[in-house]
């Protein structure tokens, strides 16, 4: 299939890109150039689409797309608005599970002192108990002797 190329009359081609105002001259009404430069960036934009269009009807994979249309200062300033938003949000999120961590971290600190407690208690028990019947009062009083012990040791 042959492509065809827009002749040179087609409205979408034309563009006053050759007379553009270009920085640094001197102008006598800001506002037309501004008008001329909406124009020309309209029609740019439209001469995009049908390239676009012309593209993918031949078959050839076309580069990633690109803003049809630019945003005005006012929808910048509301997406800018937006998207700090979200931000603040997101940083809400980050540090409501940072503080929910490190409550965890903590209750899991005072978990494992809890059971190396416990796990020095029987090795007491275990160690001090040769016959194989302990009484209870006998456990208990080698649980208070462990206990002691352990606050000694960790005030030393």
């Amino acid at each position: 299939m042959v492509a065809m190329l827009p002749s040179e009359r087609d409205p979408v081609f034309l563009s006053s890109s050759t007379s553009a105002v270009t920085p640094g001259t001197a102008t006598s009404d800001p506002m037309r150039d501004l008008w001329n430069l909406r124009r020309e960036i309209s029609a740019l934009s439209a001469r995009e689409e049908v390239l676009a269009h012309k593209l993918q009807q031949m078959g050839v994979r076309s580069p990633p797309a690109s803003p049809s249309r630019h945003l005005t200062q006012p929808e910048m300033t509301k997406s800018l608005g937006a998207m700090e938003d979200e931000i603040w949000e997101l940083r809400a999120q980050v540090k409501a599970q940072l503080d929910a961590r490190t409550a965890a971290e903590k209750a899991l600190e005072g978990e494992r002192r809890s059971r190396e407690h416990a796990e020095a208690a029987l090795q007491d028990i275990r160690r001090e108990c040769y016959v194989p019947f302990v009484a209870p009062a006998i456990a208990d009083a080698f649980l208070q002797i462990s206990h002691l012990t352990d606050k000694l040791v960790s005030d030393v």
